[in-house]
């Protein structure tokens, strides 16, 4: 959101990231799983024109059972934003939020699209546990993501049913 936008706000355009504050940026979640996160979780904060930079308000972390895959870490991240703003609207709404203390974003953390897409796609030459570990934490049946490249082709990788 650009900033002329965010000023007429005066501080109260919140946004909630359904991620904890180490991981902001675009499809967070599949980033965690892939660093071996075992809580998920969401985070409020102020907007600033910077994606996932402004003030942290509050935190919900939860702890999850990475057996489970991380389609339902998503679900949990989602979950635990709606939960994270059902109770932090009356404070926003009637102007008494403040910021947390002792939280900060990991900047250097911040993933793209373009690094989402970047993790989707398998070599040839990668270990077979980086093969594993991508499709663990990248695949998604409805999109059908991680894919592989050979001589002009993609094979998009499905799963044994």
């Amino acid at each position: 959101v650009p900033s002329r936008l965010l000023n007429q706000t005066h501080g109260r355009a919140f946004n909630v990231h359904p991620a904890l504050p180490d991981h902001p940026g675009r499809d967070p979640q599949h980033f965690a799983f892939y660093e071996g996160a075992t809580s998920t979780g969401a985070t409020l904060h102020r907007m600033d024109a910077s994606v996932d930079s402004g003030e942290i308000i509050a935190v919900l972390e939860v702890p999850i059972d990475r057996a489970l895959g991380v389609l339902s870490f998503i679900e949990q991240s989602e979950r635990s934003s709606i939960d994270l703003l059902l109770n932090t609207v009356p404070a926003i709404l009637d102007d008494s939020v403040s910021p947390a203390t002792g939280l900060a974003w990991r900047p250097e953390a911040k993933t793209t699209r373009k690094q989402f897409l970047d993790m989707c796609r398998i070599d040839p030459d990668m270990t077979a546990d980086e093969v594993a570990r991508r499709i663990e934490s990248f695949f998604n049946p409805g999109y059908r993501s991680v894919y592989v490249e050979l001589h002009g082709f993609r094979f998009v990788y499905e799963p044994d049913t």
